[in-house]
């Protein structure tokens, strides 16, 4: 199991030899108040949400959990936001558990670590569930753990949930074995609990799914007639453990669940997605890395490469020939396992290619908001299990004939299609590319070709040798070396795609000058493009306060307030992106914006206060971001607003429109999760709380119960009467508290079982 460390340590070195911290840093130095002269980008350098999300909320976590706090809030971005329960800060899951234990710069890296090593060890406990060989254990932990659909996601919650995948399928197989049935329905659950943890629902109900078609062709192949030559089993109480277990898991995932779908239901997130799969053309990724190009320096990415961690593919054309191995030899040997695993292959394979299919697949409830590209992530997990499969039948089978035919015409028909490909297939699907860009991308294209030939040259030699001499040494020295081989190129594939820094990304004199003069307050932009100010959600790194996000929860009703009180855009709803162009001091105020920055030489916000122009290096072409150019940026105060005001209305009158100038007052919040606010006041007053309205805030008002209410549906506010007064509020929702108590309950459920099963068993062996 330690070459799961192996296999981590050979993938991050190249990034680790430039620096300890694991991450796209360099990207922030290419535009805006980040921007830094002489810093070179390496790695994907269009990898922006690594950045701009995972690494910020990573951050968070660490530091509340340092402080003792639970990560329940971000503060930081719009009026405050959901962090634990926003699906994707993973604030709960293992790998950032792991990260809490190391300091605050090796966070990040130690997750990311923590990820492989989990995808690797489950790989190998699933692999010697299903009786694999040593060898052929080894294959599906290094096509699993260095594969694209894991690689490309490495970092995200994606390949968090992913990981997992080897431990659910293992746990699930034992359960429909019925051996230690308890334990085996508590290891399912708790596997599946901690998936669902690492956030990410997309790809977490995608491998459900694949986990569903698996088991399920286990439990239908034991009804099938023996006569056909498949061992037959108990079916129904099977069946009935792996709904238990999936029942334990939601119990055992409750205080995630309850809090995140009762957002969910309120965001942007709700609102249908369905881009189309891929074409036929996309099958080449299952074997080149780079068919049509990588986005990282030197090479650059066309077709759907923009995004390649959603179409990265890759398995290797020697992983694919021993599928094809283990397929053959499977039905011939009546393997289940093979035939599962085959099934998940040929379902997952159809949703992502075959187009008749895609839109059955979005005609069903709840997969129509899961993008159709979600399921190469099963794909490349199931053609690890076959490739692994297929060695091991290399090594051990005694059907020489059988297995030297496949591997001989298993690499002979890959080498046939690279020729077809390099002959036919080279010089089409670049799409309307300008003709310095057509010429590289024809030399990209044709340097992608290396590795698959060298592979399939490997393979064939391996081939023809075991064709002459089928001997068992003969047999593991070959096995060794289409290991090697696929293990080097997979290495080669996946080293390029990762990026590091020495120091991360400390603040330039722009963002400390920004820092200096607007402390606390909230910070807007005169541009719908994200462009100005700090990237959204990068600001965390630098404690400003901004209203610029890119949250995958953020409430509906940002995007309709904005858009009901304002003339202008409310930026990109669809990517889960606000990031409003403030050019009145009405706007600004309708969010609690103090701050505004423009670019340098344009007009300011009308009605604000010119304050000082923040100086922006400029950054060399080799810092070149897609983020954009590096310019000076005004910043001006916008009065009569801040994060919390105060208004004065009389009984019975209607509180003030959400654009009304108030007095500010000075918002206490050393913990994310609790403001307290001193309001002194003559007269009965509104007291405005820039504060997102979402479920799980409860307020007081000198220690007694205070009745919040929404403005717009997006903000909070509160009548109080004249005097001297603390406000105080706390988040804590209450479906977390019901969580905490269906987790804690379960758990004592499956204790209790579990135990007496123990005990039971050990009385029975006492009297035996």
């Amino acid at each position: 199991m330690l070459w799961s460390f192996v296999l981590a340590g050979l993938l991050l070195a190249p990034a680790l030899s430039r620096g300890w911290m694991i991450g796209p840093y360099d990207l922030l130095a290419g535009g805006g108040l980040t921007a830094r002269p002489g810093v070179a980008v390496h790695g994907n350098y269009y990898n922006n949400d690594l950045i701009a999300e995972m690494i910020q909320w990573t951050r968070l976590n660490w530091e509340q959990v340092h402080h003792g706090i639970l990560p329940l809030w971000n503060p930081y971005n719009g009026m405050g936001l959901p962090l634990a329960f926003n699906w994707q800060a993973g604030s709960f899951g293992i790998p950032s558990l792991i990260g809490y234990l190391f300091p605050l710069r090796f966070a990040f890296t130690a997750g990311v670590v923590a990820t492989l090593v989990i995808a690797g060890t489950g790989a190998y406990v699933l692999a010697r569930t299903l009786r694999v060989g040593f060898l052929g254990s080894i294959m599906v932990v290094t096509v699993f753990e260095l594969g694209g659909p894991l690689v490309g996601w490495l970092g995200y919650p994606n390949a968090q949930v992913l990981a997992w995948g080897g431990w659910i399928f293992a746990a699930g197989v034992l359960v429909v074995r019925g051996r230690r049935r308890v334990a085996a329905i508590g290891l399912l659950a708790l596997v599946l609990a901690a998936a669902v943890y690492c956030g990410q629902p997309e790809t977490f109900i995608i491998m459900f799914g694949a986990t569903v078609v698996f088991l399920g062709t286990l439990l239908v192949l034991r009804a099938v007639p023996s006569r056909v030559g498949f061992s037959s089993g108990p079916i129904r109480r099977p069946a009935v453990d792996l709904v238990l277990a999936s029942a334990g898991a939601v119990g055992l995932a409750a205080p995630l669940l309850l809090p995140a779908l009762q957002l969910t239901a309120k965001s942007v997130r709700a609102s249908s997605t369905q881009p189309p799969g891929m074409s036929l053309h996309a099958l080449t990724y299952l074997i080149f890395s780079g068919f049509d190009g990588v986005p990282v320096p030197g090479n650059f990415g066309f077709s759907y490469s923009f995004y390649y961690e959603q179409c990265a593919a890759y398995v290797g054309i020697i992983a694919a020939v021993l599928a094809v191995v283990a397929l053959v030899l499977g039905v011939r040997r009546r393997r289940p396992a093979v035939i599962a695993a085959t099934a998940v292959a040929v379902v997952m394979g159809s949703i992502v290619f075959f187009g008749p299919v895609t839109h059955l697949y979005y005609s069903l409830p709840l997969l129509n908001r899961v993008i159709a590209t979600r399921a190469l992530i099963p794909l490349g997990f199931s053609l690890a299990i076959l490739a692994g499969i297929g060695l091991d039948e290399v090594v051990r089978s005694t059907d020489a004939r059988v297995v030297r035919t496949s591997l001989l015409w298993g690499f002979g028909a890959g080498a046939l299609l690279l020729a077809g490909l390099w002959f036919f297939g080279r010089g089409g699907g670049y799409g309307k590319l300008p003709h310095a860009f057509y010429v590289f991308a024809v030399h990209s294209r044709a340097e992608s070709f290396v590795w698959p030939v060298v592979c399939v040259a490997v393979g064939l030699a391996c081939a023809i040798f075991l064709w002459f001499r089928f001997r068992m040494d003969v047999r593991l020295v070959g096995a060794i070396a289409l290991l090697v081989c696929e293990t080097w190129f997979l290495v080669a594939a996946g080293s390029i795609q990762i990026a590091s820094s020495p120091d991360g990304a400390p603040p330039t004199p722009a963002v400390t000058a920004l820092q200096h003069d607007v402390g606390s307050a909230v910070v807007g932009t005169s541009s719908v493009a994200c462009t100005l100010g700090i990237p959204p959600e990068v600001n965390i790194s630098y404690k400003v306060h901004e209203l610029n996000l890119y949250d995958p929860i953020v409430p509906s009703s940002y995007f309709s307030t904005w858009e009901e009180n304002t003339t202008t855009s409310s930026s990109f709803p669809t990517l889960n992106m606000f990031c409003p162009a403030i050019v009145t001091a009405a706007q600004a105020r309708l969010f609690g914006v103090s701050y505004v920055i423009v670019a340098a030489g344009r007009p300011g916000p009308a009605g604000g206060v010119f304050v000082t122009r923040l100086r922006v290096a400029r950054p060399s072409k080799s810092a070149g971001s897609p983020r954009g150019s590096a310019e000076d940026q005004d910043l001006y105060r916008i009065p009569g607003t801040g994060r919390a005001t105060v208004m004065s209305v009389r009984p019975g009158q209607p509180p003030p429109p959400p654009d009304a100038p108030g007095t500010p007052v000075t918002v206490d919040d050393p913990n994310p999760t609790r403001w307290s606010v001193t309001t002194d006041t003559r007269t009965p007053a509104v007291l405005r709380l820039h504060l997102t309205a979402v479920p799980g805030w409860h307020a007081s008002i000198d220690g007694r119960p205070l009745e919040l209410q929404t403005v717009s549906g997006v903000m909070f506010q509160a009548r109080i009467p004249p005097g001297r007064h603390v406000i105080t509020l706390q988040y804590w929702p209450a479906s977390f508290t019901t969580g905490l108590i269906l987790a804690a309950a379960t758990f004592v459920v499956f204790a209790f079982v579990l135990g007496r099963e123990l005990l039971i068993t050990r009385r029975r062996k006492t009297l035996a």
